[in-house]
C-alpha cells in the first residue's frame, strides 16, 4: 500500500514521566484515511517512549448555524509518554496509508 511519512510540528522535549497530547490534521474537511503516529529520536537514545491513545475525531461543518452532514473535518489524536528516567527530544512522525 502506498504510504507517506509526515513530520508534525517542531522538535518536542519530554521530561521523565511527562505526557504530550497531540492533535493533527491534513487539511480542512479531508479524511486522510488510516494514519499511524510514531516518534523519531536521536539514534543514540535507548529509553522508553510510549505512543498511545491514537484516534480520529469527526466534526460536522456548520454554516450560519445550519448543519452540513456531508462535510466533516477530521482531527487525529495521539499521546506520547516518557517512561524513562531522562529527558528526551523527539519529532512526531505520522504514516498516512492509502488503501
Amino acid at each position: 500500500m502506498p504510504t507517506e511519512i509526515h513530520v508534525i510540528g517542531q522538535l518536542a522535549t519530554l521530561a521523565p514521566g511527562e505526557t504530550h497530547y497531540w492533535e493533527y490534521w491534513f487539511d480542512d474537511f479531508i479524511d486522510a484515511g488510516a494514519c499511524y503516529a510514531s516518534i523519531a529520536t536521536d539514534n543514540r537514545w535507548l529509553g522508553h517512549l510510549e505512543v498511545s491513545q491514537q484516534g480520529m475525531v469527526a466534526n460536522i461543518r456548520m454554516v450560519n448555524f445550519v448543519v452540513h452532514l456531508g462535510e466533516r473535518s477530521w482531527t487525529y489524536t495521539v499521546s506520547i509518554t516518557n517512561r524513562d528516567q531522562s529527558a528526551v527530544s523527539y519529532h512526531l512522525r505520522v504514516a498516512r496509508i492509502y488503501a
